[in-house]
C-alpha cells in the first residue's frame, strides 16, 4: 500500500491524541490512537506509522516502548520529562511531558521526510 500523507500513532491519553489529530487531520495527517498496549503494537504492524508518540507516564509506555524497539520501530517521540530512562536511539526525539501541540508536530516535521508532507501551511503555528 503506498501512502501518501503522514500516519503517526500515538499512545497515552486520549484528550491529547484529539488535540493532535484535530490539528493535523486538516492537512491529510492520519492519527491512530491507543491507551492499550496490544492494540498499539497491533496498530504498529498493521498501519506501519511513518511515527509513534508515546506520552511517557502513561500505563503502558515503557512496555509498549520495549516490544516497539524488538520490532526496531525508531521513529520514535517520547514525551518525558526523564528522557535518559528511555535509551532512545539516535533516531529518536524526546519532549518534555507537558510540551504544546505545536512543539509536537514540529518534531513530528522533523522526523518525518519533510518532502513527503503534504499541506503543512494548513497546520496552525506550522
Amino acid at each position: 500500500m503506498s501512502k501518501t500523507a503522514p500516519v503517526v500513532l500515538f499512545i497515552g491519553d486520549f484528550a491529547r491524541a484529539e488535540a493532535l489529530r484535530e490539528t493535523i487531520a486538516p492537512a491529510g495527517w492520519t492519527l491512530f490512537h491507543s491507551d492499550d498496549l496490544l492494540n498499539a503494537l497491533a496498530m504498529q504492524v498493521f498501519y506501519y506509522p511513518d511515527c509513534v508518540v508515546i506520552e511517557g507516564d502513561h500505563d503502558d509506555a515503557n512496555e509498549a516502548y520495549a516490544h516497539l524497539r524488538s520490532i526496531h520501530v525508531e521513529a520514535v517521540i517520547v514525551l518525558s520529562d526523564a528522557p535518559a530512562s528511555w535509551n532512545l536511539p539516535p533516531a529518536a526525539v524526546a519532549l518534555p511531558t507537558d510540551s504544546l501541540t505545536a512543539d509536537l508536530i514540529t518534531a513530528l516535521i522533523e522526523m518525518i521526510q519533510p518532502a513527503a508532507l503534504p499541506a503543512l501551511e494548513l497546520i496552525p503555528g506550522v
